[in-house]
């Protein structure tokens, strides 16, 4: 069985889904940031009431580092076909070093050994 693994740069809101958003339940737990479940959150990030894009609250981050916000979803079969949708609001993005900031969200894929395919 593989295995994705979500990684947030600055996020919103993610609905991730195997179908269409409204037809599909979503495979994502707590993709609103609605609860303190589901995500692996490292130092640098919070919950935010103020700014959010839909329910009660977001995550922010607020780091002159790299913050990785992850959830591991497991029920995912070979040759499954995903959907994924994602909402993600910048504001003054400053790069940790050199030239450029940048906020991003990514989607990893492991093998059942744990590699990254």
């Amino acid at each position: 069985m593989n295995r994705l693994c979500i990684t947030l740069g600055l996020i919103v809101a993610l609905i991730f889904s195997t179908g269409a958003m409204h037809a599909t339940p979503s495979l994502l737990r707590n993709g609103g940031f609605e609860s303190d479940a589901g995500w692996s959150i490292a130092s640098g990030a919070s919950y935010d009431a103020l700014h959010r894009r839909s329910g009660s609250r977001s995550l922010r981050v607020d780091s002159t580092q790299g913050v990785q916000i992850e959830q591991v979803i497991y029920a995912v079969e070979p040759g499954e076909k995903l959907t994924v949708c994602g909402w993600l609001a910048t504001q003054d993005v400053q790069p940790a070093s050199g030239s450029g900031g940048y906020a991003f969200m990514a989607i990893y894929q492991f093998d059942a050994a744990g590699r990254m395919v």
